[in-house]
């Protein structure tokens, strides 16, 4: 067990990294204020991708084991193009979002190994609140979104 606290941060997105996805704390508490966050993946073709994004912000100081990370991050196969809302506590500072090739899409025939889609189409990740874009990636590959805190706090574990 361990808290949400930004001290621990790093404990909590390794623990979450184990399970397939990746993420980010908030600070929550009283005097934060929710926002609608919209996250979206979209592409030049077909395809799924394996996403991984914030669904419930944890409440600060809160021990969260690795088994809980789930009830706060979502791991999720997806076609494109795939759009979803969350009502995020705390606003959307924290909110993140990762998209990546499904290697369950790979198919395997007479033919040998045929990769559809993700791995030569271009295809971009984007978080928004309040008619407001907080962030967009484009490439092929893996692909990460993030809020402005969970940027920072990410990139001192680094």
């Amino acid at each position: 067990m361990f808290k949400t606290s930004s001290k621990t941060l790093g404990s909590l997105v390794c623990s979450v990294l184990l399970i397939g996805g990746s993420a980010a704390c908030s600070k929550g508490g009283p005097g934060s204020s929710a926002s609608v966050v919209t996250y979206e993946v979209t592409a030049q073709g077909e395809g799924k991708v394996r996403v991984s994004y914030l669904k419930k912000v944890p409440p600060k100081d809160t021990p969260v084991s690795a088994t809980e990370a789930s009830d706060y991050v979502a791991v999720e196969v997806v076609p494109l193009p795939w759009k979803k809302q969350v009502t995020l506590d705390g606003g959307s500072d924290n909110s993140f979002l990762t998209a990546a090739f499904d290697p369950s899409s790979v198919e395997i025939g007479a033919g040998g190994v045929k990769l559809p889609g993700l791995n030569s189409i271009q295809y971009s990740c984007s978080i928004s609140a309040l008619g407001k874009q907080i962030d967009q990636k484009q490439g092929s590959g893996t692909l990460t979104c993030e809020g402005p805190d969970a940027k920072s706090r990410v990139q001192g574990l680094n």
